[in-house]
Parts: C-alpha cells; structure tokens; sequence
C-alpha cells in the first residue's frame, strides 16, 4: 500500500513544505516552481514531470502561470520515482527555452 495524496494550489501561492521522510511530487496539471530553503536553484516543472524531496528539507512550492494540481506520493512508486531522478538541471535548460 501506498500514500498519495493530491493537492490544488491558485497561481501565485506559494506554500511551505516540510518534507520527513523522502517524498515524490509530480504535477498532474499545470506548471510548478518549487526551491529549497537553503538552496540556491529553482525548479519548473510542466505536467507529468516529478521530482524527489529529499528527507528532513523545507521546500517552497507555488503554481506558475495558472493554477496547479500536484500529487504527493511517500512510498516506492517504481515508475514516478524513475522519472524523479532525473537530474532537474537536465531539464532547467528545455524549459526555460520554452
């Protein structure tokens, strides 16, 4: 069994999330700019895209250009967890391009 669980933010807010255990999000609709406190990237990520969150970490995640659907997932999901280890600097340059 897993967990997952499905949020909806409006553009622009913003919400901090205080990560325990290593987590999975993914984007189900819409576009996310997600960083981490201390951290000095950003991140964008489109639909169907999904990143890990690393354990014991607060990360900041607003919608971007619209509103935004997102699922957060806590446990092995072999398929989402694959696509979330792709490096996000691999992906920073595509999307910027647009």
């Amino acid at each position: 069994m897993r967990e997952v669980r499905t949020f909806e933010l409006e553009e622009h807010d913003a919400v901090g999330w205080r990560v325990g255990q290593s987590q999975g999000i993914e984007v189900l609709e819409g576009q996310m700019w997600l960083t981490f406190e201390r951290g000095s990237e950003d991140i964008w990520l489109m639909t169907s895209e999904s990143v890990e969150l690393p354990a014991g970490t607060l990360a900041w995640i607003s919608g971007w250009r619209g509103p935004l659907r997102f699922r957060v997932f806590s446990t092995v999901d072999a398929k989402a967890i694959a696509r979330a280890r792709t490096p996000a600097a691999a992906r920073v340059p595509r999307l910027l391009r647009g």
